[in-house]
């Protein structure tokens, strides 16, 4: 009884392990910059793959069907990583990548970078008018590259499940054991 008991807490101890450890990566959003500004945004990133700068902003045409479209601007990016800087590209422009239609939001993307696991602070300034972004109120932030999204989906899922199970298993065996013993 002794022993059940004990499988029952390690079981709950590893749901509530699982389901609290478990994060996704965090990307600050921030406004575009106009000319001569800057902003500055913190990405805390959970695995090493491949990033680029994401830009969102209302789309021009909604009832327009998703089309090749580019932005010209002029932005410095700069990241660091424990003060350290370690990438600075120039971005001349931004290509319309993909969209959430019935929000009626478009997504463009810039460069992609390859960074590790880590927190990132990044700098981007702005050296010249980029007018659709501004007036379209664009936001900046950072975005992982991914491949395999259902892959990925169903691996967290089943993650998530087994946790659940994991910590109601333990409950349901750690409420048994208190009952036979009553």
């Amino acid at each position: 009884m002794k022993a059940l008991r004990r499988i029952c807490i390690l079981l709950i101890a590893v749901g509530v392990a699982i389901l609290l450890l478990k994060r996704d990566p965090s990307f600050d959003t921030v406004p575009f910059p106009a000319n001569g500004l800057s902003v500055k945004l913190m990405a805390q990133l959970r695995s090493e793959g491949d990033y680029c700068l994401r830009v969102s902003m209302p789309t021009k045409n909604p009832g327009a069907p998703l089309g090749e479209e580019t932005l010209t601007c002029s932005l410095t990016v700069t990241i660091f990583f424990s003060g350290k800087q370690v990438v600075q590209t120039e971005v001349k422009t931004l290509v319309l990548g993909s969209e959430f239609g019935w929000a009626g939001i478009q997504y463009f993307s810039g460069p992609t970078w390859h960074l590790n696991r880590g927190r990132y602070n990044i700098e981007v300034v702005s050296h010249g008018d980029c007018p659709a972004a501004i007036a379209r109120g664009a936001a900046l932030s950072l975005d992982q590259k991914l491949s395999h999204v259902t892959e990925r989906f169903l691996a967290a899922s089943l993650v998530h499940a087994v946790g659940i199970v994991s910590l109601g298993a333990g409950f349901i065996g750690l409420v048994s054991c208190e009952l036979r013993k009553a």
